[in-house]
């Protein structure tokens, strides 16, 4: 299997190579007469459309230049993606690391039956109480429906915004099987709540406003099933993907800002922008470049490396309180999210025994494990 990959890497790297040059020499010629004169090419036109509902207002609000940057960074994207692929490939086919990265996932994945109890009842309930107000915001926004573009996987059910009737049967089947959840911890019940969840969450994000306040939520919302499968293979991989999410959301997020801002963010520009339009009262640090500067290095360190702490088990609990702090601050100065946001919430799933291992120390045996037994 190595030889087989080994043999299959220089048409891997060719293939990369000859993507790049249609994307390039072809594509990107092609997109900047588009932009030029989009009613010569009906056909693409109503693709985009399709896709991309959005496009027919952002044409009017953006410059060609704004598109091309997007398709450029579409590649840059795919590049990457290639070349970790590639990567990952040949490390897999090192036994050493092969073997390392199955034991820390297989790590990551030891819960106990009564961690898992607690979690998901903690889990659920917070569920009803970040989206107890959905129901209502959706029969707000059935007034406003001809604002719907419906976002990308959402559009080939609800092409429409849904009428009343619809919302209706949508909330109250999601606060029924999210009840049900709550009692039973039945996996098919949390499936359905997984589905009406995205459902409703498409729905509000349709109105041209994507909002992050629910990322790693919706990554455990979606794995809850797993979780409640009562397998203990399924259990482990559940519990283990909830936790590696938490941290890929920020990876990811850290990886944003530095392909779309660039430069910018190092050098503190990008947050001076959001500090300065975001907050009177905090305007004053936008005039310190240096501090802007830090703490813009510092974003972009804790978001990228919150992942490697969770895999390695090692100063995670500084990162999340770190992760705390951090999003207080993005609350106080720059009036995004909430004190009680599901980002801080998600933390209770990467707490375990290695994470307490000074309880019995302090405590003795008086503490029962309960909460912090492994399986």
């Amino acid at each position: 299997m190595k030889k087989y990959f080994f043999s299959k890497l220089p048409v891997l790297l060719t293939a990369l190579i000859l993507f790049n040059v249609i994307a390039f020499v072809f594509i990107r010629p092609f997109i900047i007469s588009f932009l030029a004169n989009q009613q010569e090419h009906p056909f693409f036109l109503s693709i985009i459309n399709t896709a991309y509902p959005r496009f027919s207002v952002e044409v009017k609000r953006f410059s060609s230049e704004f598109f091309l940057g997007k398709f450029n960074q579409i590649i840059i994207r795919l590049n990457l993606i290639a070349i970790t692929i590639i990567i990952g490939k040949y490390l897999w086919h090192k036994s050493v690391v092969k073997n390392y990265l199955l034991d820390r996932f297989k790590q990551l994945g030891h819960c106990s039956n009564s961690q898992i109890r607690i979690l998901s009842t903690l889990f659920y309930i917070a569920t009803f109480y970040y989206t107890y107000d959905w129901y209502l915001d959706l029969l707000k926004l059935s007034e406003v429906g001809k604002l719907y573009k419906p976002v990308v996987f959402l559009a080939p059910f609800f092409s429409l915004f849904p009428n009343k009737l619809i919302i209706h049967a949508i909330g109250l089947s999601y606060y029924l099987f999210l009840a049900i959840c709550l009692i039973t911890k039945r996996r098919v019940f949390s499936i359905f709540v997984a589905i009406l969840f995205l459902i409703q969450l498409g729905l509000l994000q349709s109105f041209e406003k994507i909002d992050h306040t629910f990322a790693s939520f919706t990554y455990a919302i979606l794995l809850m099933p797993l979780l409640l499968s009562k397998k203990d293979e399924l259990e482990s991989l559940g519990f283990a993907g909830i936790r590696l999410s938490i941290g890929l959301c920020y990876f990811f997020s850290a990886i944003e800002k530095i392909l779309t801002g660039g430069a910018a963010w190092f050098s503190g520009l990008s947050l001076k922008f959001y500090v300065s339009t975001k907050s009177e009262v905090f305007s004053y640090f936008t005039e310190n470049l240096l501090l802007l500067q830090f703490a813009s290095l510092f974003i972009i360190l804790f978001q990228f490396f919150f992942i490697f702490a969770i895999l390695l088990e090692k100063g995670k609990m500084v990162f999340i309180f770190t992760g705390i702090i951090f999003h207080f601050l993005t609350v106080l100065i720059l009036n995004v999210g909430a004190y009680d946001t599901p980002w801080i919430f998600m933390y209770l799933f990467l707490l375990d025994t290695n994470t307490f291992t000074w309880r019995k120390k302090v405590f003795g045996k008086r503490l029962p494990d309960i909460f912090f037994a492994k399986r």
